[in-house]
C-alpha cells in the first residue's frame, strides 16, 4: 500500500523509495533480512510445542532482535522524517508498565490484601508472631504475589511489542503482505494436517516420541488444544486474506466483466455467479481455499469447543460487516459451501461425533461438568481477589497462587490460567490492566472496520476482511483460553496486529477526509522507542539463555529418581553449577530444585549407611535389587520423619535427637532449609514449599515452626486434599489425633472418593505403626454428617463392635429421614440401614420403592426376592424368582434362587395338604 500509484502526489515525492534513491536499495535489502527473520521465528515456533519451552522462548527473541537490529540500520538510511508507529503499541507499553509498578515497593493505599499475605507467609513463623517485625524481615511487600512470574510475563510484553513493531514497518507493502499471509497460511494448513494424523494415531506422545510431563489434551505440536485451535484460527484469518488479496489482482477472464441482470430468477443469478467464480479461481485460489477447509477442519478435530465457537461467530461476524461494507454477490454462498465442505471432511475423518458429545457432555449432564466446575466456579471463586488486592490486582503471572487462597471446592488440580483472558487480566492487573486489554481489543476493530469501509484496493481490503475474522475470532477464543500466553500465539499476533495497523494508518493519511489515523511520528521518537524495545529484548534473551542453562541442569526429577540416577559426586557438581546460576538469574524453580538437591544429597550418604550394615552378598540379583530399592524408599524426608517420631514415641527423646545428629542429616537438611527459606521469601505463596520446611523442621527438632508452616500450606491452598492429609497424617504421627481430625474432615467433605484413605490412616491401617483414633474423636469429629460415609464406616470398621455399629447406624438413619422416592441411591443407602438395624418391614418397603422408580433394577430385585423368602414371603419371593429366572436362566444365582423358592413353595403346599386332610394327623401320630 506505499506505492505511488495509491499515494497523494505529497507523500509520493516524500517517499524514496518512489524517487529511485540510491539508499533505497540498501535499506530494502536490511528490511528483507528483517522480515525473513521475522518470518522463520513465526513459522517455527509452533512447532516447538508452542515456544512454551525456555529455549525456544530465547531463540523467538534472538529472531526479534535480529529484525529490531536491521529496522535500525533500515531506518538511518531511507531519509524518512516520520514513520508509522501504531496506537496499539501504547497500550502495550502502558501493560509493561504496569507489570514493573507492580514490581516496585508501592505505598499501603496502592496495595490490597498482599501487605496481608506478604506478613504472614513471607517472613520465618519464628519472628511472624509481631506484623511489625514480620514485615521488617520479609521481603518488600509488592503489588505482585509472585515476582518472577510478573517479569517474565513483561519479557512477553517486551517481545510482542517488538513484534508488532516489526509487522508495522517490515510488511508494508502488498507484496510483502502477500509473503506473510502465505507464509502463515502453509504453516497453518501443515499444523492442521499433522495434528489430524497424530490424533488418528496418537499414542500418548507428542509427535510420538515426546512424553506429556503434566499431561494435557494436547493437538498438533501444541500441548493444549485450545492453544493448537487459537494458533490455527489466525492462519484461516490469514488464508481469508490472502485470498481477498488475490481476488484483485489479475485473472484468466478476458473481456468485460460478466453483468448479471437482476430481472432473471435468483438460481439463475446464483448459477452465473457460479460460473464467474470458477472462472476467475487460479491455483493460488484453489489451494488456499484447500487451506481454509483444512485448518478449519484440525479446529473441529481438536475438539476445542472454544475454538469451534470463535470458528463459528468469527465467520458469521465477517460474513455479516463484509455483506455490510462491500455488498458482495456471492460471498455468503462461498461461505455456506465451505462451511458445508468442512463438516462433511470433518465427518470423513471421524470426528464430527466426537465434537458433539463434548458439547453435549456440559449442556445435557447434571453432574460435574468441564464448563460448569472448571471454568464458571474458579471465575465465582477468585472474583473476591479483584476487590481484595488493590488498584494493580495481584500481579501479572500469579493467577495459579492467588487462585487457591479463594478456592472451595476440592483442588482436583491447579489452574495456572483463568482459561479466560479478559478474567485473567482483571484479576492479575486491576481494572487498569481490563481497560488497557479491552482499548487495544477496540483499537484493532477500528483498524479493521477503517480498511473494510473506506478501503478501495486489494491491500485495504484484503487486510480489512483478515483483521475483522482475526479480532472477532480471537475475542471468543479468548474468552474460553489463554491463547496469548503462548508465546508462538503472542508473536504471530503482535506481526499481524502491526501489519494490519499500517495499512490502517497509511489508508488514513491518504484519504481526503481527515483521520485520527493519519498522524506519524518523528524519526527520533521511533528510534528513541526501538533503543528501549531492543534494551528490554537483550536482556530478556539473557534472562531466556540463563534459564535455558537452568532448566537442562534440573532434567533429572528428583521426586522420581531412583538411588542410581544421581551419584554423590554428580550431585555435588549439580548443587555447584546450580547454585551459580541461581545466583544470576531470578528463579523460584531453580532454588527449590537447590533444596531437594541437598535431600537427594541426604538420601544418597543415608542410603549408604544402610546398603553398608546389610549383607546382599548372598541373596539373588532380582533380591539385591528390590532389597535396594526399598532401603532407598526408607530415605525419604518423610520417611526420616516418620523414624524419629517412631524413636521419639518408642524409646525416648534423646535417642531422636541423637539420630538428628547423624551426618546425613545435619550436613544437609538445614542447608534445604534455607533455600526453602529463600523460596518462599521470593513468592510466600507455594504450599508445598511450606510443606518441606514443615517436614525439615519437625526433623530437626523445630516443632513449633513445623507446626506453623503446616498452617500456612493448609491457609495457601485450603481445599488441597493433598496438603490436609498431610497436615493430619502428621498429627497422627507426632500422637495428636485431636489436631488431626479437622484436616482429615475437611477432607471427606471436600472428596468423598478419599474416604479409605481417610479411614485406613485414623484406623491404623496404614501399616505404618501409626496408632488409630478412637472412635469416639472419629464419631464426633473426623466423619461429616454424611449417611453414605457413616453406613461405610459402621460396616467396614466396627462389624465386630456392635455397640459402635449400632451408634453410627442409628446417626446415619436420623440424617437421611425420610428418603426421596425420586432418589433411588438414597432409597437403597436408607433400606440398607434400616436392614442393618433391624428394621426388616421398613427396608423391604424401601427396596419395594426403589423397583417401582427403576424396575431394571435386576441388582436390587435379587436382593428384595431374597429377603421375602427370608421372611416367609414366598408369593412376593416366586415373583421375583420368576422375573429374573425368565430374564436370564444362564445366572447360577438366579437358577439357584428360583429352585430355592419353588421347593420351599412345594413344601408350604405339602403342609397345607398335611393340615387339611384330617388323616393326615393320625398318621403322622402312629408314624
Amino acid at each position: 500500500m506505499n506505492l505511488p500509484e495509491n499515494m497523494t502526489l505529497q507523500d509520493t515525492l516524500a517517499n524514496p523509495a518512489a524517487r529511485g534513491d540510491s539508499a533505497s536499495s540498501w535499506s530494502e535489502t536490511f528490511a528483507w533480512v528483517g522480515r525473513f527473520t521475522i518470518l522463520l521465528a513465526i513459522v517455527l515456533s509452533p512447532w516447538f510445542f508452542g515456544s512454551v519451552k525456555t529455549w525456544s522462548q530465547f531463540l523467538i527473541s534472538i529472531a526479534t532482535l535480529t529484525g529490531l537490529a536491521f529496522w535500525w540500520f533500515e531506518t538511518a538510511l531511507n531519509k524518512k522524517s516520520s514513520q508509522v508507529f501504531p496506537y496499539v503499541g501504547f497500550l502495550l507499553g502502558a501493560g509493561i508498565l504496569i507489570g514493573l509498578l507492580q514490581l516496585s515497593p508501592l505505598p499501603d493505599f496502592m496495595l490490597g490484601r498482599q501487605i496481608e499475605l506478604y506478613e504472614q507467609f513471607a517472613a520465618d513463623p519464628g519472628t511472624a508472631a509481631v506484623a511489625a517485625d514480620a514485615q521488617a524481615q520479609g521481603p518488600p511487600v509488592r503489588a505482585t504475589m509472585f515476582p518472577e512470574g510478573t517479569w517474565y510475563h513483561i519479557q512477553l510484553l517486551l517481545i510482542a511489542l517488538g513484534g508488532l513493531l516489526l509487522g508495522c514497518r517490515l510488511f508494508r507493502s502488498t507484496d510483502h503482505l502477500t509473503f506473510l499471509l502465505a507464509a502463515c497460511t502453509v504453516n497453518g494448513a501443515a499444523i492442521a494436517f499433522f495434528g489430524l494424523i497424530q490424533k488418528l494415531t496418537f499414542n500418548g506422545k507428542l509427535f510420538w516420541i515426546v512424553e506429556l510431563q503434566l499431561g494435557g489434551q494436547p493437538f498438533g505440536p501444541f500441548v493444549n488444544r485450545n492453544n493448537c485451535a487459537g494458533y490455527l484460527l489466525m492462519c484461516i484469518a490469514a488464508a481469508i486474506g490472502l485470498m481477498v488479496l488475490q481476488s484483485g489482482g489479475p485473472t484468466r477472464i478476458k473481456g468485460p466483466k460478466l453483468i448479471v441482470s437482476k430481472e432473471i430468477p435468483f438460481w439463475r443469478q446464483f448459477y452465473h455467479h457460479l460460473l464467474a467464480f470458477i472462472a476467475e479461481l487460479t491455483a493460488t485460489k484453489i489451494a488456499t481455499i484447500i487451506a481454509i477447509i483444512l485448518m478449519s477442519t484440525g479446529v473441529v478435530s481438536s475438539l476445542s469447543r472454544g475454538g469451534v465457537l470463535a470458528l463459528i461467530l468469527g465467520s458469521l461476524f465477517t460474513l455479516l460487516i463484509y455483506a455490510i461494507a462491500r455488498r458482495p454477490k456471492y460471498s455468503g454462498f462461498l461461505f455456506l459451501g465451505l462451511v458445508a465442505l468442512v463438516i462433511l471432511f470433518s465427518g470423513w475423518v471421524g470426528f464430527g461425533e466426537q465434537l458433539i458429545d463434548r458439547f453435549q457432555k456440559d449442556t445435557m449432564n447434571d453432574s460435574i461438568t468441564e464448563f460448569r466446575n472448571l471454568r464458571l466456579e474458579q471465575w465465582q471463586e477468585t472474583w473476591p481477589a479483584v476487590q481484595e488486592m488493590g488498584w494493580l490486582g495481584s500481579g501479572l503471572g500469579s493467577y495459579e497462587y492467588v487462585h487457591r487462597i479463594y478456592r472451595q471446592s476440592a483442588e482436583l488440580g491447579i489452574f495456572k490460567y483463568a482459561e479466560n483472558q479478559y478474567f485473567q487480566a482483571l484479576v492479575e492487573g486491576g481494572w487498569a490492566a481490563l481497560t488497557v486489554y479491552l482499548l487495544a481489543w477496540l483499537i484493532c476493530l477500528n483498524y479493521s472496520l477503517l480498511l473494510l469501509f473506506r478501503g478501495t484496493s486489494a491491500g485495504t481490503v484484503g487486510t480489512g476482511v483478515l483483521a475483522v475474522f482475526l479480532l472477532s475470532s480471537q475475542a471468543v477464543a479468548s474468552f474460553f483460553d489463554f491463547g496469548f500466553y503462548i508465546p508462538a500465539n503472542m508473536l504471530l499476533m503482535a506481526v499481524m496486529t502491526g501489519a494490519i495497523a499500517y495499512q490502517a494508518h497509511a489508508l488514513g493519511g491518504r484519504l481526503k477526509k481527515g483521520s485520527w489515523l493519519k498522524f506519524q511520528l518523528p524519526n527520533y521518537f521511533i528510534q528513541v522507542v526501538l533503543l528501549l524495545v531492543f534494551a528490554g529484548v537483550t536482556f530478556a534473551a539473557i534472562d531466556f539463555y540463563r534459564r535455558w542453562d537452568l532448566d537442562q541442569q534440573m532434567a533429572v526429577n528428583l521426586e522420581r529418581a531412583g538411588y542410581d540416577a544421581l551419584s554423590l559426586e554428580e550431585t555435588e557438581e549439580k548443587i555447584t553449577n546450580i547454585t551459580a546460576l541461581t545466583n544470576r538469574t531470578n528463579s523460584i524453580k531453580g532454588v527449590n530444585y537447590l533444596a531437594e538437591l541437598w535431600l537427594h544429597r541426604s538420601r544418597i550418604q543415608y542410603w549408604q549407611e544402610l546398603k553398608g550394615v546389610q549383607s546382599l552378598d548372598a541373596l539373588s540379583e532380582e533380591d539385591r535389587q528390590t532389597r535396594l530399592e526399598r532401603m532407598w524408599l526408607l530415605t525419604r524426608s518423610s520417611r526420616v520423619h516418620m523414624q524419629v517420631d517412631n524413636i521419639r514415641n518408642l524409646e525416648s527423646e534423646f535417642a531422636a535427637r541423637t539420630f538428628v545428629k547423624e551426618e546425613f542429616i545435619q550436613e544437609n537438611y538445614p542447608r534445604s532449609r534455607l533455600y526453602y527459606q529463600l523460596s518462599r521469601t521470593m513468592c510466600p505463596l507455594q504450599a508445598m514449599v511450606h510443606m518441606r520446611l514443615a517436614r525439615i523442621n519437625s526433623v530437626i527438632g523445630q516443632g513449633r515452626n513445623a507446626y506453623l508452616e503446616m498452617e500456612r500450606a493448609v491457609a495457601i491452598a485450603p481445599c488441597s486434599l493433598e496438603t490436609n492429609i498431610s497436615v493430619g497424617s502428621y498429627f497422627m504421627q507426632i500422637g495428636q489425633p485431636e489436631q488431626a481430625a479437622p484436616y482429615f474432615r475437611k477432607v471427606l467433605e471436600l472428596d468423598g472418593r478419599t474416604f479409605d484413605e481417610v479411614l485406613d490412616t485414623v484406623s491404623g491401617r496404614t501399616g505404618r505403626g501409626v496408632p488409630p483414633m478412637d472412635v469416639q474423636l472419629i464419631y464426633d469429629e473426623v466423619i461429616p454428617d454424611e449417611p453414605a460415609m457413616l453406613h461405610k464406616y459402621a460396616m467396614r470398621y466396627q462389624r465386630d463392635d456392635d455397640q459402635w455399629m449400632q451408634q453410627f447406624l442409628e446417626r446415619a438413619d436420623r440424617l437421611i429421614g425420610s428418603a426421596s422416592q425420586s432418589n433411588m441411591k438414597e432409597l437403597v443407602l436408607s433400606a440398607n440401614i434400616k436392614l442393618e438395624l433391624g428394621d426388616y418391614d421398613e427396608g423391604i418397603e424401601l427396596l419395594s420403592m426403589v423397583l417401582i422408580g427403576d424396575p431394571g433394577d435386576h441388582k436390587t430385585r435379587f436382593r428384595l426376592g431374597k429377603l421375602l423368602l427370608e421372611n416367609g414371603d414366598l408369593q412376593g419371593a416366586q415373583e421375583h424368582a420368576d422375573y429374573l429366572y425368565d430374564l436370564n436362566r444362564r445366572n447360577e444365582e438366579y437358577e439357584e434362587f428360583y429352585e430355592q423358592v419353588n421347593t420351599a413353595v412345594e413344601e408350604k403346599k405339602e403342609r397345607e395338604r398335611l393340615d387339611a386332610d384330617p388323616n393326615s394327623g393320625l398318621l403322622r401320630g402312629r408314624g
